[in-house]
């Protein structure tokens, strides 16, 4: 009898010992762990690309639209968009002598960030019953090249001007009082401006950040004369034929090529694409489902996510994997019937 209450009084101090550990764990994780683990979070949200995750989280967000923001986003970490204006804007001229040079003043994709380069916002405090909310105030950002900008929104940021000129920030005409325009509220980041002054047109990009709220654009370094005169759209959207488009040249290593004669995309007259992959060194496929736009001469496709098929060569099965992650594409219209990329090359069946 005396062993059996021995052991009773055992189990219980040592159930008792086990329960004390795991509250004295979670009044640490409440108190000294959890606002860490959550910031580190959402440091690799940024990092993972999740810009949808960024923008729901970013400090006074509501007074602009998920579009805007992607805007800035495009710009700063797409090196096909950048590509694309350097080909439309600067191929031609003196400000950069090259593509890799231009590249290097406005690409940000190639530094991860860490928990030092973001200002956060906290709401509450972590207890025992409740958690602390976080917020994005500001989010620091460079370059290899050392280059710096910001994500963020900034509010009263004054742009100056030439009297009698005109200003479009992202394709949005501004209205401005005589030698300036005033903005309430704007995303920090890359932006794209079309300046018209004197008779001439300017296009630029400027990096608009919390420790510069006046910004004078005449004097932007990126600042290029396109034209003397606006009487048309810079580049007018082309023409592309509807239909299936068979990939027909590769221009990366064999290894990674899709197949030719195999591989299509389709067009559709209601806006909506069809890409298929077979990529013959490993069997693989992709097939991709979402829509288009022409853009000046560029074609760009837009997918929310993806699915890969794995073939295995020893065990002759197939796994599917549905990806989620959103993916853009972007093809010049060589002509109506034959658009091409860094990668590929696709013509019209006839």
């Amino acid at each position: 009898m005396m062993t059996n209450k021995n052991l009773i009084i055992t189990i219980s101090l040592t159930i008792t010992f086990f329960l004390f550990i795991l509250f004295l764990l979670y009044v640490i994780y409440c108190y000294s762990y959890y606002d860490n683990y959550l910031k580190d979070s959402y440091v690799k949200e940024f990092n993972h690309h999740n810009y949808n995750f960024i923008y729901n989280h970013l400090d006074n967000h509501e007074q602009l639209s998920i579009t805007e923001f992607n805007s800035v986003i495009d710009l700063m970490y797409n090196k096909n968009t950048l590509k694309d204006l350097y080909n439309l804007y600067y191929k031609d001229s003196s400000l950069y002598p090259d593509l890799d040079s231009f590249l290097n003043s406005f690409y940000y994709g190639d530094k991860l960030i860490t928990t030092d380069d973001v200002i956060f916002t906290k709401k509450g405090q972590s207890t025992l019953f409740k958690r602390s909310e976080f917020t994005y105030n500001k989010i620091n950002v460079s370059n290899q090249s050392g280059n710096t900008s910001a994500l963020g929104v900034i509010d009263n940021v004054v742009f100056n001007i030439e009297e009698n000129s005109q200003l479009t920030l992202d394709g949005n005409p501004l209205e401005c009082l005589s030698d300036h325009c005033t903005i309430s509220s704007m995303f920090m980041g890359l932006h794209e401006i079309s300046y018209v002054s004197n008779g001439f047109t300017y296009f630029g990009l400027v990096n608009v950040t919390s420790n510069i709220r006046n910004i004078n654009i005449t004097i932007l370094d990126s600042l290029v004369k396109i034209n003397e005169q606006i009487t048309s759209p810079i580049v007018p959207d082309a023409s592309l034929n509807m239909g299936t488009y068979n990939l027909n040249e590769c221009y990366v290593d064999s290894t990674f090529c899709a197949a030719k004669g195999i591989s299509y995309l389709e067009l559709r007259e209601d806006k909506t694409c069809k890409l298929y992959e077979y990529i013959s060194f490993t069997g693989a496929r992709y097939l991709y489902e979402g829509t288009y736009k022409i853009s000046g001469n560029f074609l760009i496709l837009d997918f929310n996510g993806y699915l890969y098929q794995l073939y295995d060569t020893d065990t002759h099965e197939k796994s599917d994997i549905n990806v989620t992650s959103s993916v853009e594409m972007i093809y010049k219209i060589v002509n109506q019937q034959k658009i091409i990329s860094d990668k590929y090359s696709f013509i019209l069946s006839t």
